[in-house]
């Protein structure tokens, strides 16, 4: 399997490095971000293959980050987002 670089992005620093710890076991190579804001800044820096995205966090969320991530790049950068709430609902397409 070839290495990719996959951007993990979580506010909760725990949950990013327990993330980056799992895409670096898998042999990625990994870079975080705290925030969709960042994320948008180090997909020009990083130029990640993948985006792992928590949906609720400040500054600016994952479904816009996303909607930006996907724009920008015309869906080159597959995103995945993810949350720990049970009722979170979210629509990329708006």
């Amino acid at each position: 399997m070839t290495p990719r670089r996959i951007l993990v992005v979580d506010d909760v620093a725990s949950m990013r490095m327990l993330m980056s710890a799992i895409v670096a076991d898998m042999g990625h190579e990994v870079d975080s971000a705290g925030d969709g804001a960042e994320a948008l800044t180090k997909c020009e820096t990083f130029a990640p293959h993948l985006v792992i995205m928590d949906v609720a966090m400040p500054v600016m969320d994952g479904v816009d980050a996303s909607r930006h991530i996907l724009k920008r790049y015309q869906g080159r950068i597959p995103v995945v987002l993810m949350s720990g709430r049970s009722s979170e609902s979210a629509q990329l397409d708006g």
